[in-house]
């Protein structure tokens, strides 16, 4: 049996990158026929609970609903009923995994867990033979400093002091990967893990058709915001470009975030209000957000450093060119062709590329051809390698 920590994931509807992974295992190994038990992690009883059915739908979202902007408060709330009900039915639905689990079981936690399950993992309680995995994400907040707060980072320390615990740790990229032993050797902390691999996140199928969609003039950037994804930085660049005379739509994609966002916002706003031809969705579904990209010309991300680069290889996936940076995992994601690298934290720079790809038909062509030639790996291939490591 393999247990899966779903915790974030079942939530609410938002479908981050970190999200995207947890719902795509959890349904690959469901329609392979795998014997596959979701759990949530109770903070009020300090366990493992069985998944309401509300949280079922949040793990296996409907790949046709659309979001409504009345669902947007629900989704930042998903618990409209009061405390006392909430842990009467987490009580109900409690779990005693140490009871549970019997040698030969795993135990997958493909999240990021900064809470009571630290000590949980901490102290090695899980019983003999069963297997103990993570997937991690990144040490950003650890290793990019200046873009979180000193609590995030105490929290996010304590985490990756966790992950030494686990005999397996997966990895989204080899940049990833090497931040997390640069942590354990910088705290003097032997890994207890016999492996640590990278396991990069994969692409669903089969792919749309690779056309390309110059005229459109119009920018995708599918990036949530937060100080590091550098939206300002963007902005300013098609600022640039807008005043020079160029003419193209610039649509962002992506929710803001309570105390990080509201410079972005506001620039936003005042460019809307000048007359710039931007749009921004704030968050959209999995078809929707399939259109967008369908809809565009090409994409822009800006990201100053990430653990993987989702939306790059989803634009080239999409058969769309991506301008990016080159630097650790992003340059992972564009190795390969699709891209135009910038300096992105320059915005003459990024202006620079977004101008190009914007007036050049001839390089528009050629890097899309590199995008459409790029292979990825399929959900089922990533979940071989993933049972594989287990």
């Amino acid at each position: 049996m393999i247990y899966l920590d779903v915790t974030s994931s079942c939530k609410s509807r938002l479908n981050t990158g970190v999200q995207r992974v947890v719902r795509g295992t959890f349904k690959t190994l469901t329609d392979q026929g795998f014997e596959v038990t979701p759990l949530v992690w109770s903070h009020s009883h300090q366990t493992y609970c069985f998944l309401s059915g509300r949280e079922k739908m949040h793990l296996c979202p409907s790949q046709v609903e659309r979001f409504r902007k009345d669902r947007l408060e629900s989704a930042r709330n998903p618990y409209p009923w009061s405390k006392a009900t909430r842990w009467i039915s987490e009580k109900v639905r409690s779990v005693s995994l140490l009871e549970k689990l019997q040698p030969g079981d795993f135990l997958y936690v493909p999240e990021v867990f900064q809470d009571s399950r630290t000590e949980l993992f901490s102290h090695g309680r899980l019983p003999a033979g069963v297997g103990l995995t993570a997937f991690f994400h990144d040490a950003l907040g650890w290793s990019l400093k200046g873009y979180e707060t000193a609590n995030d980072r105490s929290q996010l320390e304590e985490y990756l002091k966790t992950l030494a615990r686990f005999q397996r740790v997966l990895c989204n990229s080899k940049e990833s990967e090497a931040d997390l032993h640069l942590f354990w050797k910088s705290h003097a902390i032997s890994p207890a893990p016999t492996v640590v691999v990278p396991l990069p996140m994969p692409l669903p199928g089969p792919r749309p058709p690779g056309l390309g969609n110059f005229e459109a003039r119009e920018i995708l950037c599918v990036a949530s915001q937060e100080a590091r994804k550098n939206h300002l930085v963007l902005l300013e660049a098609c600022e640039r470009l807008w005043r020079q005379g160029d003419s193209f739509r610039l649509v962002l994609v992506g929710r803001s975030i309570a105390g990080k966002s509201e410079a972005v916002v506001k620039k936003i706003g005042e460019l809307q209000k000048s007359g710039r031809d931007l749009s921004w969705l704030q968050h959209i579904d999995d078809l929707s957000l399939a259109e967008a990209y369908a809809h565009c010309s090409f994409t822009a991300y800006p990201s100053v450093r990430e653990g993987f680069g989702l939306p790059i290889l989803e634009s080239l996936w999409h058969g769309r060119p991506c301008v990016c940076g080159g630097n650790g995992a992003l340059g992972e994601a564009a190795e390969g062709g699709g891209c135009v690298l910038v300096n992105q934290t320059n915005p003459e720079d990024l202006a620079r590329g977004l101008h190009a790809l914007l007036n050049s038909p001839e390089l528009y062509v050629r890097i899309q051809n590199e995008s459409k030639l790029r292979h990825f790996r399929t959900w089922e291939e990533y979940v071989h390698d993933l049972l594989t490591h287990l």
